[in-house]
């Protein structure tokens, strides 16, 4: 049985401010001229807007901003990570390793010219630590995003990561680890997140969080059975690409 499928996703209610329905590409003026074409107009484009380079143009551009990319990376090594402890809702600093991995991220986001309207970063110092060395390197604002949070493991935090009983204990879904956060609470923060992002095409974001977080986003676009999905998980300053 496969508890995260990844059906098609109907959109939920417009983000407030400040996220804003930002234009990447293109004005807020071009954008409003093109709402004032006709349905029956823009599927004459052999006809009209052959006629009209400006609308041409638009149209394009419509078309070509209607899928949207996200991308997701996990904060720098942590104390806790190179101790073999599971971190959870535990705030573990990052080593100077995971400095130089955020600072890296950030030269590599330059160089391979990697388009990001914004970061949103969890609130865990590990993952805003990281967050705010990529910004400072590219320029990109970054805000917190509470619901990037990691998961809460309860009894199993500062425990080792590789203990059989925590393994067992990630595939059942509803296990709230004696005092934390069940996976499917996990899912219903993340998804709605996802949602949110998802009925935006036109902007790009880069989420800094977890490797249990991770693992949730992958869900969300691909089909993951239970062992699968429990043992999944990217290196630190790893990063990945959606497309929404």
């Amino acid at each position: 049985m496969n508890i995260f499928p990844a059906p098609d996703r109907r959109k939920t209610s417009a983000l407030s401010e400040p996220w804003g329905a930002a234009i990447s590409g293109g004005t807020h003026s071009e954008l409003s001229t093109a709402m004032f074409f006709s349905e029956r107009e823009r599927v004459w484009e052999g006809d009209i807007f052959n006629l009209h380079p400006v609308r041409n143009y638009l149209f394009k551009y419509r078309k070509e901003t209607t899928m949207g990319t996200v991308y997701f990376t996990r904060h720098g090594q942590t104390v806790w990570n190179v101790e073999n402890k599971i971190c959870g809702a535990t705030d573990s600093p990052l080593t100077d390793l995971g400095h130089e991995q955020a600072i890296e991220l950030g030269k590599k986001i330059l160089e391979e010219g990697i388009q990001i309207d914004e970061i949103l970063y969890s609130p865990l110092i590990r993952a805003k630590a990281t967050a705010l060395h990529v910004s400072e390197i590219t320029g990109i604002p970054a805000r917190e995003e509470i619901r990037l949070k990691e998961q809460n493991f309860g009894k199993y935090e500062s425990t080792p990561r590789d203990g059989e009983e925590f393994a067992k204990a990630k595939c059942n879904f509803i296990c709230s680890f004696d005092g934390g956060e069940t996976m499917l609470h996990l899912a219903q923060r993340i998804y709605n997140l996802l949602d949110e992002i998802k009925a935006q095409p036109d902007k790009t974001y880069l989420l800094v969080a977890h490797n249990g977080i991770a693992r949730m986003v992958k869900s969300y676009f691909e089909d993951m059975g239970n062992e699968e999905f429990s043992a999944f998980k990217i290196k630190n300053c790893e990063i990945l690409k959606f497309e929404l």
